[in-house]
């Protein structure tokens, strides 16, 4: 069994168009640039780009744009208006070199991408040092309620959905439009987890509001969106800093130490040590005393 994309691509294209559904163009499109605007990449990979609409948004932004997705037709599309490159790729096994991009982007795509530790660390590996990784996303009790039906609409204008399974994670069928796909729902526990067990701090959170349209008033009461930025983070083993430090390296400071702590006189030293691993820059507290290095 698909997922239905490659099937409902060309109704997706028609539904999105260049300004993108409601979600897209009057709630998460602004917020997003400006995290864009705010960091400044010069190489942007967009996961899950599909037919390349909010590719084409960063391209007068930023210096290189790369669009991926596992959907022939989307990319075709993509491909046809331009304005970035696009390559046919799932998110859990990218097709770049580590370190490539200062900003990965999933703008409503983790709901589509079946294993999400796999392209957390795929996104962590291809990230420059301190790169960001932005998110737009579905608020869970949304994909929650998808498998259990359409949402009753109340004479009140409100709009009831039920809820289940909530802790639980499961692929359901949305349907709209010609538009037939398999999304996942994940509880928010089970995003926060993978990120940070995949070296990502989270360094902005945001629910925006719409910005304008017939449904705005209704979305701002009950909002089903948010927006994440997790910056790739640099740092040490697992073991503690004081552990990390071998015999070797201290013995090698000592005797260049040793005789000024030998010296009458001499009183105990605080020292920090500053050494690269890989493309990171640690710092670790010593004290001399009395010819002995100890790590503190």
């Amino acid at each position: 069994m698909t997922d239905g994309w490659n099937v409902s691509a060309k109704a997706w294209i028609a539904s999105m168009g260049e300004t993108g559904d409601f979600s897209r163009g009057l709630v998460l499109d602004t917020p997003m640039m400006e995290r864009v605007s705010k960091a400044q990449p010069k190489a942007v990979l967009d996961l899950g780009g599909g037919e390349g609409r909010f590719c084409r948004r960063l391209a007068p932004h930023v210096d290189h744009v790369v669009g991926i997705d596992p959907t022939e037709g989307l990319i075709a599309h993509a491909k046809s208006l331009g304005d970035a490159d696009y390559v046919i790729a799932g998110a859990e096994d990218l097709p770049f070199a580590d370190h490539s991009f200062d900003m990965v982007v999933s703008y409503l795509s983790l709901i589509d991408i079946p294993n999400i530790p796999k392209a957390l660390s795929e996104a962590h590996r291809v990230l420059r040092p301190n790169g960001l990784l932005l998110i737009a996303n579905l608020n869970p009790w949304t994909t929650a309620s998808q498998s259990k039906g359409t949402p009753v609409k109340n004479p009140d204008g409100t709009t009831t959905l039920t809820m289940d399974r909530y802790l639980d994670a499961f692929p359901s069928w949305a349907e709209w439009s010609g538009i037939r796909i398999q999304n996942w729902h994940r509880p928010l526990s089970f995003y926060m987890q993978s990120l940070l067990e995949n070296g990502f701090q989270l360094t902005h959170f945001d629910e925006p509001k719409a910005s304008g349209g017939a449904r705005a008033e209704s979305y701002n009461r009950a909002p089903y969106l948010h927006i994440m930025e997790w910056q790739k983070r640099c740092s040490m083993p697992h073991s503690p800093p004081k552990q990390f430090w071998t015999r070797s390296i201290c013995r090698l400071i000592q005797r260049v130490l040793w005789r000024k702590a030998l010296a009458p006189g001499f009183t105990p030293m605080c020292l920090q040590l500053a050494f690269r691993r890989g493309s990171c820059i640690f710092v670790a507290p010593m004290v001399l005393t009395g010819g002995d290095l100890k790590a503190i």
